[in-house]
């Protein structure tokens, strides 16, 4: 419910991607009863365990991406079919999350338009089930098990600290930093199965804690960081309360326990739904469509519960489970077929073609220095020579921020070649705001480092750059920001640029829904300008109170009608931005023309 609800209306309940620790903690508990009772029982078989995991949860899955591909094909470009067709495969081999981990954040905008993003979860449950299979079929008599499991657990936390610090996108998705929450689960049912339950009081308070956890974590203030493991705790006092207090009746309602039967095909549908639902529609119909794909997922939820499922849990049989074992490897090789030739499926247009090639073929990632002044993936900070030293008479600019901040600099380089007078100093890591004290250790560690360099260089101009579309706590960290650096560069110009034209999924999509034929139009109406252009107004006075000049992106790229650019040049076509928002260094070019203006007029 909370991941569904998460999903569907974020805002209302912004926190609500802990229903992942949850279920992780809830998965522990329940496999903990399964393999305890063969134990008690004839002896735990591995491959009996795992053939009954193949039977509850293939038959629904193979439906769920069967659907989801064969609508894809219908609503989505080349480029996004493929890379739902991979994901489908990636989910039938069980390796969704490694697969995501190397592509994106969970919270990344991008995997908005993913409709199997969903099924990295799965991915891991069933990774931890195997190795717990494993496990118990080596180690099942005795009390070897339990000191083994015990070790395991203390260091799936110790993986997840250090991973959560210093890759948190790696440590969201991979098994061995989530195999504590699974064990959480165990301890639960260790300590029920002794008769060491708790009294209700500390069931409702581990309620709390995760309902609270829903509603008040942020996740581009909460994730990464400690506090994620409150949900989890909150789950295992849940598992840990006495069956009979008020709790336990009040979770026994029937309304929930309906829910919880269809809560498996509930999960696989929902997302596919909402997706391909919003990519369909236009933005302001959105709401419409979050209500619609929730209803319509518990229908279908209900559907499958009722009619597909049956045959293989209620009658199993080695034939059946051969025959969905067969059936999810032959899954597995078509949606790789399609990943690796989409066009067979879908027809691209010229329009999309030639996007695709432009896109292909751009410079704009390497202009801006990826992986040297802009630190995209690692840990690393920026190479010193990022802070330019000569020619030391020469002005500095320096931009500090995320990956937008990056692209910005490659047009300000662009800028300083064809014209000189200046040095320029670039200091970017992605998803890491120019705000002190914000995001994770990396990112925190990232901006120190930033501004004590920018103390000791004393630029002439600071540039602060961000998405501002996905910081939700913006104004309060810009106006620290700002008293910091009138505090620590009293001489230095500071510059907040606003936000650039954002395009619906990306730009490659956009003009594949909204452009025809071999034409691609000069300038398009984003979506969202309404809310891009209302945040400009809220950020042009916050940094004018802070002291800081202001320059427009929307000014600069869009008309005064609304319409923006989406080329710069049709031979050979160069568009405005590679993706939802990043800018080629052509369009950053021409908002750094403003950002020139409060060097001239020091």
């Amino acid at each position: 419910m909370l991941v569904v609800a998460f999903h569907a209306w974020p805002g209302l309940l912004p926190g609500g991607f802990v229903g992942v620790d949850v279920f992780f903690v809830l998965s522990g508990f329940l496999v903990t009863g399964v393999v305890e009772r063969a134990r008690a029982a004839d002896g735990f078989d591995a491959f009996a365990f795992l053939g009954r995991r193949v039977n509850r949860l293939a038959p629904a899955l193979l439906l769920v991406l069967g659907s989801t591909l064969a609508a894809s094909t219908l609503l989505l470009s080349t480029s996004l079919f493929a890379s739902v067709a991979r994901h489908a495969a990636a989910a039938l081999a069980l390796v969704a999350n490694l697969v995501q981990a190397s592509e994106r954040s969970y919270f990344d905008a991008g995997a908005g338009a993913q409709p199997l993003h969903h099924l990295w979860s799965l991915s891991v449950e069933e990774q931890v089930y195997l190795f717990v299979a494993v496990l118990v079929a080596l180690f099942g008599r005795g009390r070897r098990l339990d000191w083994l499991l015990a070790g395991v657990g203390g260091g799936s936390v110790i993986v997840w600290l250090v991973m959560t610090t210093w890759l948190p996108t790696w440590g969201w998705f991979v098994a061995p930093t989530r195999a504590w929450e699974f064990l959480l689960g165990t301890w639960a049912f260790g300590r029920a199965a002794r008769g060491a339950a708790q009294p209700a009081a500390a069931g409702f308070v581990g309620l709390a804690i995760v309902l609270l956890s829903a509603r008040a974590f942020d996740p581009h203030e909460s994730v990464p960081g400690l506090w994620v493991a409150s949900p989890a705790v909150g789950t295992a006092l849940v598992l840990n309360t006495r069956r009979s207090g008020a709790l336990s009746r009040l979770l026994s309602v029937r309304p929930l326990t309906a829910l919880g039967l269809i809560s498996y095909p509930l999960y696989l549908w929902h997302w596919p739904l909402l997706t391909l639902g919003r990519l369909a529609t236009p933005s302001a119909e959105h709401g419409a469509v979050a209500a619609i794909a929730v209803v319509g997922s518990v229908v279908l939820a209900l559907l499958t519960t009722r009619v597909v499922e049956p045959p293989f849990r209620a009658r199993p049989s080695q034939r059946k489970t051969a025959g969905l074992v067969i059936a999810c490897g032959l899954g597995c090789v078509g949606a790789w077929q399609l990943h690796r030739a989409p066009e067979r499926w879908i027809t691209r247009s010229a329009t999309e073609a030639a996007v695709e090639r432009s896109v292909a073929e751009d410079r704009s990632a390497a202009e801006a220095r990826v992986d040297q002044c802009w630190i995209d993936a690692t840990n690393e900070l920026p190479d010193q020579a990022c802070v330019e030293a000569e020619p030391s008479g020469l002005p500095l600019v320096a931009v500090v921020g995320d990956s937008h901040a990056a692209r910005l600099s490659a047009g300000l380089r662009a800028l300083q070649r064809e014209r000189g007078g200046f040095r320029l100093a670039q200091l970017n890591r992605s998803l890491c705001p120019a705000f002190l004290d914000v995001g994770n250790a990396e990112c925190r560690a990232h901006n120190a480092d930033a501004f004590a360099r920018l103390e000791a260089a004393r630029p002439a101009v600071v540039v602060l750059s961000v998405r501002w579309t996905v910081y939700g706590y913006w104004k309060l960290k810009l106006r620290e920001t700002l008293a910091e650096l009138r505090q620590r560069l009293p001489d230095a110009t500071v510059v907040v640029v606003g936000p650039v034209p954002e395009w619906r999924v990306s730009l490659q999509y956009t003009l594949s829904r909204r452009a025809g034929g071999a034409f691609v139009p000069e300038r398009l109406e984003p979506e969202i300008l309404p809310v891009l252009r209302a945040l400009e107004r809220d950020l042009s006075q916050t940094a004018a109170a802070g002291g800081a000049q202001f320059v427009s992106s929307l000014d600069a790229l869009c008309t005064p009608g609304g319409e923006c650019l989406v080329r710069l040049r049709s031979e050979p076509l160069v568009l405005s931005t590679t993706d939802a928002g990043h800018l080629t260094t052509a369009a950053a070019r021409l908002v750094a023309e403003g950002v020139l203006k409060a060097l001239t007029q020091r």
